[in-house]
């Protein structure tokens, strides 16, 4: 359904929901499609518990087209090298940032009176960045394997322009709600370049997931990554010191399962080879299989239901819909769970649609 007005509460109490895949804040009043106690309703998030189910929209892709930068206007002197001046945000550009949010940080040289007269910014990647920062207008120098270093004011105070804080570290990082207004394209490009820098894929089962110190922005990547349809599991990794670092550090991490790395291999990808070149290592493995986090709950009934009006018995469904349902009409021992996968939900209802009373639909 579609909402017709929004309503101002004003500053309230607000609650925070974290589920398997996704987190949520809202006002204690605001309601929630659920299921609490056996029932499907509207459930007021003040009154939701641990163990209820909450209806978690996602795949979404609501964009925006804030991509000019035309408005950007540097100081230029003749004195200037290196000027970055761009009149919109590409693909490229977007990836850059990405990388930067991942992998950068900005040294300023101010005068006395504290105006900026010059500056490096460094991007620390064992990968080479230096045709793509080249590409963007960014002559790159290298001291070694890793430092990739660009001399350039203007650059700094495009950043600057976006809204990046220059002087947060990386547990104090954030994507600028500036880029949050992006196309579509550019936001993809933005993550390309935040997962090649610290993200990862596996190897030996090629699943893919991302480790920041910054909670606010894994926050971001997830919302982010959901408004693609790609759904993450968040988990808090604390890391005692050690002989070689002698202070306590927390990550925050996102991993993708099997069937949401596959998404992310081909919606967004990789821009580093090595690490795209996993995906085919996820052929090894089922990923027709149902998804056990993306479940519709109490849904069992249903599904035996619906198989009563189906007149063409289960070896069909299994060969024409790809669904096996004989551990759920097994008579003899009774299912793990009454919660269906919204797969097989789907599937059930593509199969016996045609089949079922109006009333029952």
């Amino acid at each position: 359904r579609s909402s017709s007005f929004f309503h101002n509460n004003g500053i309230v109490n607000t609650r925070k929901i974290y589920t398997t895949n996704s987190y949520l804040e809202g006002s204690e009043n605001h309601k929630l499609w659920a299921y609490k106690l056996g029932k499907y309703d509207w459930v007021k998030m003040e009154d939701l518990q641990e163990g209820d189910f909450i209806g978690v929209q996602y795949g979404k892709n609501l964009w925006g087209n804030n991509d000019d930068t035309s408005d950007f206007h540097p100081e230029i002197t003749n004195n200037h090298k290196n000027v970055f001046k761009p009149s919109k945000v590409t693909p490229e550009i977007a990836y850059i940032l990405g990388m930067y949010l991942a992998e950068g940080s900005v040294y300023e040289v101010k005068n006395k009176t504290g105006d900026l007269i010059g500056g490096t910014t460094t991007f620390t990647c064992g990968d080479d960045l230096t045709t793509i920062l080249e590409t963007c207008g960014l002559p790159v120098s290298k001291s070694d394997k890793f430092h990739h270093c660009c001399s350039s004011k203007t650059f700094i105070e495009f950043l600057k322009y976006l809204g990046f804080d220059l002087d947060k570290k990386a547990p104090q990082k954030t994507i600028p709600s500036r880029l949050l207004q992006m196309s579509r394209e550019n936001v993809k490009y933005l993550l390309r370049g935040l997962f090649d820098g610290d993200g990862y894929s596996r190897t030996d089962k090629g699943e893919i997931g991302i480790g920041l110190s910054s909670l606010r922005m894994i926050e971001q990547v997830r919302i982010l990554l959901n408004n693609f349809g790609i759904l993450t599991e968040y988990a808090q990794i604390e890391t005692p010191p050690t002989e070689k670092v002698k202070t306590a550090s927390t990550q925050h991490r996102l991993n993708l399962n099997k069937k949401e790395s596959k998404k992310f291999y081909d919606i967004i990808g990789f821009g580093f080879e090595r690490k795209q070149k996993n995906k085919v290592v996820l052929k090894e493995h089922n990923l027709e299989r149902a998804d056990s986090k993306d479940v519709i709950p109490g849904f069992l009934h249903h599904m035996k239901n619906m198989f009563e009006y189906y007149p063409k018995g289960s070896w069909t469904l299994n060969k024409k819909f790809g669904l096996n349902i004989n551990g759920i009409l097994n008579k003899q021992k009774e299912y793990k769970t009454n919660n269906v996968s919204r797969q097989n939900a789907l599937k059930m209802y593509e199969a016996t649609n045609e089949y079922l009373p109006e009333w029952y639909k």
